[in-house]
């Protein structure tokens, strides 16, 4: 962790200072789970907690296995399996000497799950920023499973279930309470991937929704009056849904002739930026293409035992040939200074500006302000 020393938000909030947006920021991370809100099922929320509080507790791990329906979890051995730790930790006391925090509610693609971006979740939060997850019923891994999809299935239920999120950060109760006093729910940020990225995009008109992230994302970002950013990044060589027109996507989402990633960029009105990641594929904005012990993906394990009804699932499991981490990296920076440019009033557009002399992997970056 960099920074640390005293700093001011948006309206003179207090905060931390942050060192580059490359780096882990000044705050340990608390981890927040409830098994449902609403019809959101196993709801995971990060957060900025009080600095030492960290000490001697061990970090949150989870088992990959999790994200499967029960019936197909035991056909995969503890060798194959993937335990991710995450710098987070259960429970830790909320920073109430800061904030309030702004808040960020994540939606996952077509196929995943709550954890899918954990990591750069708690790149945020150690950041000042709060959070919000959630497995999106029909739309996460395990119902895609157990509904056994000739082709995945895009939920039409995602405005309603974010309207459900931002509800309950603004008023927290139950496994949420210690939140009370601590969200700024007037400065939102919505980041989506994929299928996520494609619904979050029109909803940029909820209330407090200042900041637009569509990763690996084919829909203009609609305008709207609170609206201050908008960023898209996305795999270069993404063979589900293209980079650029006329690119290798296959079309299994979304109704034909959407477009591209960069189609929709120039569509988008206000102030904007494009991210393109060589070698990147679908899954590049995401933590998914990490490998187990054997150097097998998640995908690659369920295919070989056999876990049922994966359809045209494994079409979507595209990583190009980037190593996940340079992708994810990539990510946490350039977000980082999207959310903090806006929801904390900082200046950032340098480091924006330099991400691609940051990272050689960077092959695209386009700005409009």
């Amino acid at each position: 962790m960099g920074g640390g020393g005293p700093s001011m938000g948006c309206n003179g909030t207090p905060l931390l200072s942050n060192p580059p947006t490359n780096q882990r920021g000044p705050w340990p991370v608390g981890q927040l789970t409830s098994a449902t809100l609403g019809t959101l099922k196993n709801v995971v929320v990060v957060y900025p907690a009080k600095p030492g509080s960290q000490a001697g507790k061990q970090p949150f791990r989870y088992d990959a296995r999790t994200a499967l329906p029960p019936a197909e979890r035991t056909k995969i051995p503890d060798s194959d399996t993937k335990y991710v730790s995450v710098d987070s930790y259960e429970n830790l006391p909320i920073d109430d000497a800061h904030g309030p925090y702004p808040v960020v509610v994540l939606v996952h693609g077509t196929a995943s799950f709550n954890v899918a971006s954990a990591g750069t979740m708690a790149h945020w939060a150690s950041r000042g920023f709060i959070v919000m997850t959630g497995d999106h019923p029909g739309l996460n891994l395990a119902d895609q499973i157990t509904s056994c999809p000739a082709i995945p299935n895009v939920s039409n239920t995602l405005g309603a279930e974010v309207d459900t999120e931002l509800s309950a950060l603004k008023t927290p109760t139950g496994a949420l309470a210690p939140l009370a006093g601590h969200t700024d729910t007037a400065r939102v940020a919505l980041v989506g991937h994929s299928a996520g990225a494609y619904n979050v995009a029109g909803f940029s008109d909820k209330p407090g929704v200042q900041v637009v992230i569509a990763l690996s994302g084919t829909l203009a970002v609609k305008t709207s009056s609170s609206l201050k950013a908008s960023l898209f990044v996305g795999g270069i060589a993404d063979t589900v849904l293209p980079y650029n027109a006329g690119g290798p996507g296959i079309g299994l989402l979304y109704f034909p002739g959407n477009g591209s990633q960069r189609q929709a960029y120039d569509a988008t009105m206000g102030p904007k930026r494009i991210l393109g990641i060589t070698a990147g594929g679908h899954l590049a904005p995401t933590e998914l293409c990490q490998t187990n012990s054997a150097g097998q993906t998640a995908m690659q394990v369920m295919q070989a035992r056999m876990v049922a009804c994966l359809g045209l699932i494994p079409a979507l499991f595209d990583c190009g040939t980037i190593n996940w981490e340079k992708g994810v990296a990539i990510v946490n920076d350039v977000t980082a200074g999207v959310l903090e440019e806006t929801l904390h009033c900082q200046n950032r557009a340098a480091e924006i500006t330099a991400i691609k002399s940051r990272h050689p992997e960077v092959g695209e970056f386009l700005e409009a302000r």
